[in-house]
């Protein structure tokens, strides 16, 4: 299990912590974080990303699910051929705005999930 020290406190803003450890995540996978996704830095995970042209997968979830609910799946997706990408979003984990803060329309979480598309 990851350190619980490494989650979003208000003593530990978004921009100083890192991508999940590698020792947390299925071989194959890669956390990151992607800057300029529409005025946020967003907490990523990928698997297949090492060979260039590869089309992509968007992995999407929902409340109360995170990206890290993709895992199993990224690594099938790699080896099938794929760029398998899921991003944590809004108020979710790792990514610089709050739901408290920011309620996204469609269209919002339409730009945001775009900006993910390699």
């Amino acid at each position: 299990m990851s350190d619980l020290a490494s989650l979003p406190s208000p003593e530990k803003p978004i921009s100083e912590l890192s991508p999940l450890p590698s020792e947390v995540l299925p071989t194959g996978i890669r956390a990151r974080f992607v800057s300029g996704i529409n005025g946020l830095r967003v907490h990523i995970l990928e698997a297949g990303s090492a060979a260039p042209g590869r089309p992509a997968v968007l992995l999407l979830h929902g409340f109360p699910e995170l990206a890290y609910s993709w895992r199993k799946i990224m690594p099938t997706l790699a080896a099938a051929g794929f760029h398998g990408v899921s991003g944590y979003w809004h108020g979710i984990r790792n990514q610089d705005r709050s739901i408290q803060d920011d309620h996204p329309d469609d269209d919002q979480a339409a730009t945001d999930t775009s900006g993910l598309i390699p």
